[in-house]
């Protein structure tokens, strides 16, 4: 039996989209699913916030376009009725600002090949960006965590895909956000991802044993969660993706740096070219991490999410004809096994989204100079009981006691408080990429002191872990 999905009365799954007219979408009619009106931003209080984003306009040291400068903005009542903490405030008054341009929009052939180089890639006098479909889970992700990402992809993506569900890895159930009509979901299509950039959210619908266990499969969270991304494939096929264009598998709080997206979209990349084989078709970034503050660098390990592969390799965007089907470890839907595949095959399976996240297959990239390419905006809560649910209910679960000081939940944790309680000496590295949002230094301030106070209370309510010992976080890896 498969999982089960909330049904409306003319689709197999409640679909909410951005319902403004586009001239240029081959999509803008036809629709047969729940729609929401996109929300204009018409202010209901006359608090003017200046706010001044500077940032190099795409990183490029030869840059001439002078300085992006994000003008005073208005807030309707949809954030208005958020409680919005100062931090939250800042950034949202900037990531909303439809009036401000796509800076790099704009093909510039001696700064692309420049681009380009820094990747070791080569600029081919491509006319045209590629189109980037993306897509993945969305739950319990704060606006600062998507207010970030919108920021660093603005006006990038051509459409976004987000599939919720009623609950966690581990079929606990939870509040779902993103509900037609909900504040949450009007902000989310308000166009913070872009003027054009269309996004939507299906909603994955499973009872609390996952409904999986009754086709023989075990009741595992991980294996829940490529059966829940794989949604993001279907709508990417719906929304008109075609096998030149670029489909990418992430959670919200991980995301390629802009520069890398835009080479991505223009660069001559081998595993982009057409006729692939799809032997090995991802591009993966080499990441950063952040734990809950721009001030809390993650140097415990290495991120290697999102995936981007080219649409001729996906399944039900490319060819399937021409590619030997998939022996898949859950009939249609799990990843595939890669000792099943013959082997004189010269046309391989194509990918679905238990593929991009499981299977070995690609490249992992990093810029010049060891330089990032991705980021992974960890833990950006509001308050620390939604960590400890996330930490108890989610795909990985913790063993320790929920009502444990949080430092004893998981390292990750640990590194959080320490940064953020200054017990640590390694906290302001500096990076050579971080995300735009983080060149808005009344943000970072704010959201320093503001995670701050978060666990504060909550070492008042559970206890503090080594809170008198300070160490250095010792890296992993050289960043």
């Amino acid at each position: 039996m498969r999982p089960t999905k909330r049904k409306s009365s003319s689709t197999k799954t409640i679909t909410n989209e951005h319902q403004q007219n586009r001239s240029w979408s081959p999509l803008s009619s036809n629709r047969s699913r729940v729609m929401v009106c996109t929300i204009g931003f018409v202010s209901l209080f006359s608090i003017y916030v200046s706010v001044k984003l500077t940032m190099s306009l795409s990183r490029d040291q030869d840059n001439n376009h002078g300085q992006f400068s994000a003008p005073v903005s208005r807030f309707s009542s949809l954030t208005k009725a958020m409680n919005l903490t100062e931090s939250l405030n800042i950034l949202l008054t900037v990531a909303l600002n439809k009036t401000r341009p796509i800076f790099d929009d704009d093909i510039i052939p001696h700064q692309e090949a420049k681009r380009c180089s820094r990747y070791g890639f080569n600029y081919a006098n491509r006319t045209s960006r590629r189109r980037i479909f993306a897509g993945g889970m969305i739950a319990d992700d704060s606006f600062h965590t998507i207010g970030i990402h919108a920021l660093e992809t603005y006006g990038i993506y051509t459409h976004v895909a987000f599939v919720e569900s009623n609950r966690t890895h581990k079929y606990f159930e939870r509040k779902m956000r993103f509900l037609p009509r909900s504040n949450n979901l009007a902000l989310l299509q308000s166009g913070m991802f872009g003027p054009t950039t269309t996004v939507t959210v299906d909603y994955y619908m499973v009872d609390e044993k996952g409904n999986l266990t009754n086709r023989g499969v075990s009741n595992n969270g991980l294996f829940g969660q490529q059966v829940h991304r794989n949604e993001a494939l279907h709508r990417w096929k719906k929304e008109g993706m075609r096998p030149d264009d670029l489909g990418i598998i992430m959670d919200v709080d991980e995301f390629f740096t802009r520069d890398f997206l835009r080479a991505l979209q223009i660069c001559n990349v081998p595993e982009f070219r057409p006729d692939q084989t799809c032997k090995e078709p991802k591009i993966l970034p080499k990441a950063i991490g952040f734990e809950a503050s721009p001030e809390c660098i993650n140097r415990r390990k290495g991120f290697w999410h999102p995936d981007a592969i080219i649409g001729e390799c996906i399944e039900g965007i490319g060819d399937s004809t021409k590619h030997i089907p998939a022996v898949r470890v859950f009939r249609d839907i799990g990843f595939r096994k890669k000792d099943m595949i013959p082997k004189n095959t010269t046309l391989f399976p194509l990918w679905n989204a238990a593929d991009f996240r499981s299977n070995v297959g690609g490249r992992q990239i990093e810029g010049r100079e060891n330089s990032h390419t991705g980021f992974h905006i960890h833990n950006f809560i509001e308050h620390c009981d939604l960590l400890r649910f996330k930490y108890s209910t989610y795909g990985e679960p913790t063993k320790a006691n929920i009502t444990a000081p949080l430092g004893e939940l998981h390292i990750a944790l640990n590194e959080l408080v320490k940064c953020t309680m200054e017990r640590t000496q390694d906290r302001h590295a500096p990076l050579k990429e971080v995300p735009l949002a983080f060149q808005l230094k009344s943000y970072v301030e704010a959201r320093q002191r503001e995670v701050k106070v978060v666990v504060e209370r909550d070492e008042a309510k559970y206890g503090c872990h080594d809170c008198t010992r300070e160490e250095t976080i010792e890296s992993t890896r050289e960043y």
